[in-house]
């Protein structure tokens, strides 16, 4: 039971401005009532928990009587090893499988096209068999057919197909792995047949160009000026070249040491150095220099090297013991006699004509030196004109070098190539029957098991739809139920604020009522109990008190009405 108050003005308008001086009434509310219905979904679940059971039950039970109504079905299963093989004999810089990292993902995905599926109906005549022979043969088998990886090896694939006859399952699994593999077999043949075409092509066209660059090479051999001491032509000017240039720096070299030693010789004369001490260094220069003496010169050079010795001897015997001792003296008479056959054969030595003075050995010396050095001077300038001469025929045979140089590099690489192309044509034709991938049939397709349905999936099912068919009435008839929900719907339906809430009595026992109406024979409805402490008396006090609180002037007025709920 509820209690308003109803004004000619809505009391929300007027409840910020009245709250603070009605007492009581503060715990009543400060917005403005919603307008809104509020659909309560767990109280119409609990409120319409018989109809939800009803209709959940009704859909559970035609979803079993689907269940009876479905076929049997059977399911064949197999399951296949494809291996990544690798040829015996391996083909250096050629990766069979190059390009096709994981080829199992392409074939999964062609098992259920034609590519697969239309040789298999073809060669097993499987548009014959009872369960495919109404509809299409493909669609049929595409949809029971699967195929995927096992979950042990990713190089197994899993085998399943199903359909209404048991015999008719295992054909079909039989007829498609058996398609698959003449799949694998006609697709790596087809790789193998262009691999070699392609290797034979290209050895063709190497041959054919050997051939015309050693038809070239030969003919340019032929016409050309080089020397052809072995494959690689010579120019014979540029091998001149190098002799008279190496012959000219010896005769350079030579001319400015015998300059230098003529200036030496010159430079000492005129410091008045002994003319025996520079024949002794003329004889010491023409020993270092391996020349030849003449037969005459050979009693002056023996002399020549015996006089050093003695002045060594001398010079230590003289440290050792003095020089009046007669070793000392006795060497110093060898020495002696040595100077004066040095001197008469620096003066007697070369025969000159009678009447003329005898040269000495130096002044022969240094005269044969400038000779020498003239006669190098005249080679120099033959060999400077035959240099010029070589040189010019040279440049002309270069363009040959050159061009003899290109061809031949040129046959080589062509040889090269041609040799690699030969060995891997070998190769390949060693592997060419040997597959890259190969397929092994691990478990093979079994005779159709029946597959069991689940009740419980189909009764789920049916259960489910009937709920929230169910569900869906329960909404239809909250909706269409016009009756107050909620304190705010009240609110907003009188346009006044709530005062209290009185809850509902309980009646008594049904033995308590027939004794108080026997004993004091008033109905049990009118009896009052005493019960100050209640929540009804409590609600009742609130409620007076709303009531005689907010009663100002003759205008207002209070409604009272009873509800179940609220």
């Amino acid at each position: 039971m509820s209690i308003a108050e109803s004004t000619d003005q809505p009391r929300w308008s007027r409840q910020t401005q009245e709250a603070a001086r009605i007492p009581g009434t503060e715990w009543q509310f400060e917005t403005e009532p919603r307008a809104e219905s509020g659909f309560d979904i767990r109280s119409i679940i609990w409120e319409r928990k018989w109809l939800l059971i009803f209709f959940g039950a009704i859909g559970a039970a035609l979803g079993y009587l689907e269940y009876t109504k479905e076929p049997p079905v059977y399911r064949s299963s197999a399951s296949v090893l494809v291996d990544r093989y690798q040829p015996r004999i391996p083909i250096e810089g050629i990766d069979p499988l190059a390009g096709q990292k994981d080829p199992l993902s392409t074939h999964l995905a062609l098992f259920n096209t034609p590519v697969i599926l239309s040789k298999a109906i073809e060669d097993f005549r499987l548009g014959e068999l009872s369960s495919l022979s109404s509809g299409n043969p493909m669609k049929s088998i595409s949809d029971g057919l699967t195929v995927t990886r096992s979950a042990k090896s990713d190089d197994i694939l899993q085998f399943t197909f199903t359909c209404g006859h048991a015999e008719d399952a295992r054909q079909v699994l039989e007829a498609v792995i058996a398609s698959y593999f003449d799949f694998l077999g006609e697709t790596q043949r087809d790789a193998s047949s262009k691999t070699l075409e392609l290797i034979n092509e290209a050895g063709e066209e190497l041959a054919k160009s050997l051939s015309e660059k050693e038809q070239t090479y030969q003919k340019f051999r032929e016409q050309s000026a080089l020397l052809w001491t072995s494959d690689e032509g010579q120019n014979i000017h540029q091998t001149r070249l190098a002799q008279i240039e190496a012959e000219r720096s010896g005769l350079l070299i030579s001319s400015s040491q015998i300059r230098a030693e003529l200036d030496a010789f010159r430079g000492a004369l005129e410091r008045g150095t002994s003319r025996q001490a520079l024949l002794m260094m003329a004889d010491q220069s023409r020993q270092r220099s391996g020349e030849e003496e003449k037969e005459g010169s050979q009693s002056s050079t023996t002399i020549a090297s015996q006089l050093i010795p003695l002045m060594l001897e001398e010079s230590m015997l003289l440290e050792r013991l003095g020089s009046q001792h007669p070793k000392v003296v006795e060497i110093r008479k060898r020495i002696e006699v040595t100077r004066e056959l040095l001197s008469r054969e620096a003066g007697e030595q070369i025969g000159v004509a009678p009447g003329k003075p005898q040269p000495d050995l130096l002044t022969l010396y240094m005269q044969s030196l400038e000779e020498e050095l003239k006669s190098n001077q005249e080679k120099l300038r033959e060999l400077d004109d035959l240099f010029l001469t070589e040189r010019d025929s040279s440049s002309k045979l270069s363009l040959d070098e050159n061009q003899g140089r290109v061809l031949r590099e040129e046959l080589q690489r062509t040889k090269k190539l041609y040799d690699v192309v030969l060995e891997k044509l070998q190769e390949v034709s060693l592997v060419d029957e040997n597959s890259t991938l190969t397929a092994t049939i691990i478990n093979h397709p079994s005779d159709g098991a029946q597959l069991h349905l689940k009740v419980f999936n189909y009764a789920g099912l049916g259960g489910a739809g009937g709920l929230a068919f169910g569900m869906l009435i329960g909404l239809l008839l909250e909706y269409s139920d016009k009756r107050f929900r909620s304190p705010e719907e009240m609110m907003s339906a009188l346009n006044a604020p709530i005062l209290g809430h009185i809850p509902e009595m309980p009646q008594l026992p049904k033995r308590r009522r027939e004794k108080t109406l026997k004993e004091t024979g008033v109905d049990p409805s009118i009896v009052s109990f005493h019960r100050p402490n209640s929540r009804i008396a409590e609600a009742y006090r609130l409620v007076r008190s709303s009531v005689l609180m907010g009663i100002k002037g003759d205008r207002a007025r209070i409604i009272q009405f009873t509800s179940p709920d609220p």
